[in-house]
């Protein structure tokens, strides 16, 4: 349960899979995002973020190391399946075992065949591969949390960079640029509010371009009061008054309605 309105009742599900750990978004209409993306289904490693709302989850994964499985001889497939069972044993384990100890026996058959560099891993090699796979995450997990990103800081930097997110979506550019750049003062090592700060003001850059040759077409056509209202947009769009855009824009602007107040 989380105290965020804006996430679902039932928003994201954790899933325990054969494969891994999953986290799968159940609501079509709020999204779950990993690092600010969009996302419908995920694999976790330790350190992936979740975002729900307004609320940033971080994955974690404690290791408890059991000890290695012993090797059950082929010859004791012979037992009866219910000493199998006995023994966490499953008839297909059996099955399979019986299978590689055939196919063991036909390369053998031909020695001229076998090459004896070869060596087949057995199960406590692959155990013992499994806990060092495992060793290795941990040792990720703790780069990550002396990164700093357990901070309050960086959480602080975190809101305000998925506040920008959402504005960036909505195409509202200078509240993101606005929420991305509070995001970099208090963490200068966010990646991502780095990146989308930069397409902010591209995407910024290209809106107010396509406006500004829009409200000029509009002029030429002598549709003074649209072409006003986009030279308005312009001057909104570019936020400083000392802009050369800012100030190109407000003079078309004028001259539109000095046109308006003549009647031409």
């Amino acid at each position: 349960m989380l105290n965020d309105n804006r996430c679902s009742r039932k928003h994201a599900a954790i899933l325990l899979e054969e494969n891994g750990v999953f986290v799968e978004n159940l609501n079509p209409k709020n999204k779950t995002y990993i690092h600010g993306q969009e996302i419908q289904k995920f694999a976790l490693i330790p350190g992936t973020e979740i975002q729900c709302g307004d609320t940033s989850l971080f994955f974690q994964l404690e290791i408890f190391e059991t000890p290695a499985p012993k090797l059950q001889s082929v010859g004791k497939a012979s037992k009866s399946k219910n000493t199998a069972q006995s023994q966490g044993i499953k008839p297909f384990h059996i099955i399979l075992g019986l299978v590689i100890a055939a196919f063991a026996g036909l390369l053998l058959m031909d020695e001229e065949k076998v090459d004896n560099d070869i060596q087949f891993r057995n199960e406590e090699s692959i155990a013992e591969e499994i806990t060092e796979t495992f060793k290795r995450k941990q040792e990720l997990e703790t780069q990550y949390y002396s990164s700093g990103k357990d901070s309050r800081q960086y959480l602080e930097a975190e809101a305000n960079y998925l506040r920008g997110f959402r504005e960036y979506r909505e195409a509202n550019y200078n509240r993101a640029i606005s929420y991305f750049s509070a995001a970099l003062s208090l963490y200068p090592q966010h990646e991502l509010a780095d990146r989308y700060l930069k397409q902010a003001h591209r995407k910024r850059e290209e809106e107010i371009q396509y406006t500004l040759g829009m409200a000029n077409s509009l002029k030429e056509k002598a549709q003074y009061k649209k072409a006003i209202s986009y030279y308005r947009h312009v001057m909104i769009l570019v936020n400083d008054n000392s802009s050369l855009a800012y100030k190109e824009a407000q003079s078309l602007l004028e001259e539109c309605q000095l046109k308006l107040k003549g009647g031409f």
